[in-house]
């Protein structure tokens, strides 16, 4: 019978480093009513976009002390939010849900190194992000690596954001504030405010989790970030959160940390899959995961350049390829039709 692989670099996942490092992220609740908020969400802002690396926001916008058409645009979600974490005041940000809670613009410079120096307890991938017209699709793998999440109550919480929303984009209403632009502003959280639920905490236990939004309310489609992170919603901890810009349907996903190019992929007549190390010299960890986040192999490959992989006995469907050194990992997707 004959077999076709198909895979696509152009699903080509984040690369981050080995034993993943931590990514920050601030959860920023503002008003663009608000004067304060006008000398503060900015302030906060920049120190993101120049350490993007490092760290994530998220804007909330709230329905105090004024009128915000930003919060209106998404009014159930952002008082979820807001209720989530018994806000009652802005400017306010929480930082990986519980290491720093209040005013951060003093501490800013502090606290972020140092909340990414706790080791994260989750990694996070992007096996696809895409904008196809005005739906975006995500579909994000997410991993326990460590045996304490087992059992814990933790939620996989996927949202879409606009990087820069500029108050002219409004006709009017926006808000009476200084600010004329707002940076992270969320716009939806998916499938809904309450995330989903994960199953597979055991150590190495993965779920696949698919997404998709038809938008509302967007002002620049290139502005558009998709933020997942991993949270206990008992203790409020994030325990790593990740990023991706949703490419174009055809397009390549940009993601904020450059992919090292560890890997390719190619099929033998005799149903082998191949995978190339494009590095032999270092030791990898080689994963391939099923649609449904089980591990259906795994092996360490030392100082090789090919492997061989017999896939005849696999299901038809889609399976994730992740390999993994000192430095990074790679997750590639490819899909198995027989």
């Amino acid at each position: 019978m004959k077999r076709s692989i198909l895979y696509s670099a152009l699903l080509f996942t984040l690369s981050f480093s080995a034993f993943a490092q931590r990514k920050v992220l601030i959860e920023q609740f503002t008003n663009s009513g608000c004067p304060s908020c006008a000398g503060n969400t900015p302030v906060v802002a920049a120190y993101v976009n120049a350490n993007l690396n490092d760290v994530i926001m998220l804007a909330y916008h709230t329905s105090f002390p004024y009128f915000d058409s930003m919060y209106h645009e998404n009014s159930f979600q952002s008082g979820q939010r807001v209720a989530f974490y018994n806000i009652g005041a802005v400017p306010f940000a929480r930082v990986d849900g519980n290491f720093f809670v209040g005013n951060l613009v003093s501490s800013i410079n502090t606290t972020i190194p140092n909340a990414g120096a706790v080791v994260p307890r989750y990694n996070i991938s992007f096996a696809n992000s895409n904008l196809n017209g005005n739906v975006v699709n995500a579909s994000v793998l997410f991993e326990s690596t460590n045996a304490a999440n087992n059992g814990e109550p933790l939620k996989a919480m996927i949202v879409l954001a606009e990087k820069k929303v500029l108050k002219n984009a409004y006709v009017c209403c926006a808000g009476n504030n200084s600010e004329t632009e707002y940076p992270w502003v969320v716009r939806r959280m998916l499938p809904d405010e309450t995330g989903t639920t994960l199953v597979n905490t055991n150590i190495n236990g993965s779920e696949l989790i698919n997404v998709s939004w038809n938008t509302t309310n967007i002002k620049d489609f290139n502005e558009l970030r998709i933020i997942a992170f991993v949270q206990n919603t008992t203790t409020k901890a994030i325990y790593q959160s990740e990023i991706s810009t949703p490419s174009s349907a055809t397009g390549i996903s940009q993601n904020n940390i450059s992919a090292e190019n560890l890997v390719s992929i190619a099929y033998t007549p005799s149903g082998n899959i191949l995978i190339h190390f494009n590095q032999p010299e270092y030791n990898h960890t080689l994963k391939i995961i099923d649609v449904i986040g089980k591990t259906i192999y795994q092996g360490e490959i030392n100082n090789i350049s090919d492997k061989f992989i017999d896939a005849t006995t696999f299901p038809s469907g889609i399976y994730f390829i992740q390999v993994s050194n000192k430095y990074t990992v790679e997750t590639k997707n490819i899909f198995l039709s027989h």
